[in-house]
């Protein structure tokens, strides 16, 4: 749980927000000791556009020996994709969308990663145009990758499709033979609903679900 910032601590969030320079089309909002649900005080930096918003979770490090203080940024990077809907980089329960100074592996440019993110919140914009819901499941593909597992499906090959971060994953099949249920590879597997076969063109489908982590 983070603390009411000292005077001091409240200095080196302030002067690093200020060397963060808000882009072009950006609204810019800065909350410093904000208690959220979890009754932790927070601290941040909030850039957000149309169709991105860029989040830094700001705190302070202290070093034992030197008790010099530094910035320490976990970042999210958030953006809207298809019909409105707003996907982040961050893997739930893994890890953010970035990280700046003592979360990260040197003390980078807040700005050079500012430009990174929103570049790459550019990208996946345009690469969620293609974006298709899978039926029954509710993860999203690709059409390319609609039609790769399509055809691993008709050659019987096992199709696994995995969340972006901590959460449920499947496992999909043509066909489950006694030895592969056996050997542990389906758990308490069912015959996929009608949509998601029709969706793979393969006839039947038989889905099994496991924990991503």
């Amino acid at each position: 749980m983070k603390e009411k910032l000292t005077k001091e601590k409240e200095k080196v969030i302030k002067d690093f927000m200020k060397t963060v320079i808000t882009p072009k089309d950006f609204m810019r909002e800065e909350k410093l000791n904000q208690k959220l649900y979890h009754n932790s005080l927070d601290h941040h930096l909030i850039l957000k556009s149309e169709n991105i918003e860029i989040i830094f979770d700001m705190s302070v490090h202290e070093d034992k020996k030197t008790k010099e203080l530094s910035i320490c940024v976990t970042g999210t990077t958030n953006y809207k994709g298809i019909k409105d809907n707003w996907y982040t980089f961050d893997r739930r329960g893994i890890d953010n969308s970035f990280y700046i100074g003592e979360y990260g592996d040197k003390k980078e440019n807040a700005n050079e990663i500012l430009k990174e993110q929103i570049e790459r919140a550019l990208e996946a914009i345009e690469r969620s145009k293609d974006f298709i819901k899978i039926p029954e499941i509710g993860l999203v593909t690709t059409s390319k990758n609609r039609k790769e597992n399509s055809e691993k499906l008709k050659k019987g090959e096992q199709v696994r499709l995995s969340p972006g971060g901590m959460g449920t994953g499947y496992y999909l099949r043509k066909g489950i033979s006694k030895a592969d249920l056996q050997r542990g590879y389906f758990c308490q597997p069912k015959r996929a609903s009608k949509e998601l076969e029709k969706f793979y063109e393969v006839n039947p489908i038989y889905i099994s679900t496991y924990d991503h982590d």
